[in-house]
């Protein structure tokens, strides 16, 4: 899936930074993965500063995450 989200992301001429989550992140395809359920997951979305307090991300970073949400959905 990240390869796909790379290329989706390329082929949109979106800006993007990969990321490495520790093990205390987590997503809501965590439950899933952990009832046994076998799916494809990924987070993704524009980068910010301060998370969990006063959150801030730039409109490019939106801008971004919507044309690679958009180019990924129209490729699979």
């Amino acid at each position: 899936m990240t390869s796909e989200l790379r290329s989706a992301a390329v082929e949109a001429g979106a800006e993007y930074v990969m990321d490495i989550f520790t093990p205390h992140y987590g997503t809501d395809c965590d439950t899933s993965i952990i009832a046994g359920h076998d799916v494809r997951h990924a987070a993704i979305g524009p980068g910010t500063a301060n998370s969990h307090g006063y959150e801030r991300t730039h409109i490019d970073g939106l801008r971004n995450t919507y044309a690679l949400l958009m180019a990924y959905l129209s490729k699979y």
